[in-house]
């Protein structure tokens, strides 16, 4: 979870802003203000825990990796949020995406109504310029040009595996993936064991979960959960795996962060790997 270094790291960011913080109004994004780019970094680099993509919309994937980020290396990703704001072209590590006209307008303004959690405008801009750089699009994306409200739409804002994991080698990050879109169901025989893989590498990488929400998050010893678990065969959500802690009858509680909360759910090993469908394992920083 929290780095040994982390309030350091934060100092130093925001010592940062403070000398570098735009002064001018950005001409690419210009329903958010310098003072309130400002106020938003700053609040983000506090608390990267608080970051909350909404659930209407499909940001998981872009939440998952900056919040991880805003850890590791607050001030770079602060002064690239910047250079955003300044010129329309976000650059770290390898990652370069050049946002176009109608997401700068979308960012800040009323496009958001229907995700009211969504309302750190440095989360905004962030998760929609990733959203819209074709590089890191998949074979869902068919819907290629941003319009009104497609921060709800999947065809747009969601990504698949293959794409995520591209993603999160160019922000520098040391990765291995293991899983697909499709998997551990009846129809498709179980590739990884994806508790196992977990649990020997949680001390030593950051973890993301591609998961079945539904399932995961579902009681796992109700039967009608099980039977609707069992119906579920595709990933569609990604989280952040922050503790396996085990208990005496072969049931360990998951410690996950979502939605700008830790959260925990209680289950087996076997309930694990029917509800995971891939494993993107971040070398710690």
């Amino acid at each position: 979870m929290k780095k040994n270094n982390l309030l350091e790291l934060q100092a130093e960011a925001i010592d940062f802003i403070a000398q570098n913080a735009p002064q001018a109004q950005s001409a690419i994004f210009p329903n958010l203000s310098p003072d309130e780019l400002q106020k938003r970094l700053i609040e983000r680099i506090q608390h990267p825990e608080t970051m909350d993509q909404d659930k209407g919309t499909n940001f998981c994937w872009a939440a998952a990796i900056t919040y991880i980020i805003w850890e590791d290396n607050p001030q770079t990703l602060a002064k690239a949020v910047i250079d955003l704001y300044n010129t329309g072209h976000f650059y770290y590590q390898e990652v370069h995406a050049d946002p176009s006209p109608a997401v700068g307008v979308a960012v800040g303004s009323e496009a958001f109504h229907n995700n009211m959690n969504l309302k750190n405008k440095v989360d905004q801009l962030l998760f929609m310029t990733l959203a819209d750089e074709e590089e890191y699009k998949g074979w869902t994306n068919i819907d290629k040009q941003y319009h009104p409200e497609d921060e709800d739409d999947p065809k747009w804002s969601g990504r698949v595996f293959d794409a995520i994991y591209r993603l999160y080698q160019d922000f520098g990050y040391e990765v291995a993936a293991f899983g697909s879109d499709f998997g551990n169901t009846f129809f498709v025989d179980d590739k990884y064991d994806y508790f196992e893989k977990a649990s020997q590498v949680l001390d030593t990488h950051d973890i993301i979960l591609f998961v079945n929400t539904q399932r995961f998050k579902q009681d796992y010893k109700s039967g009608w959960a099980k039977f609707k678990s069992d119906l579920r065969f595709f990933g569609n959500h990604y989280l952040r795996l922050g503790s396996i802690t085990p208990h005496d009858n072969d049931e360990f509680t998951i410690g996950y962060w979502d939605y700008g909360a830790w959260k925990s759910e209680l289950m087996t090993p076997e309930y694990f790997n029917k509800s995971v469908f891939g494993i993107i394992q971040l070398k710690k920083k």
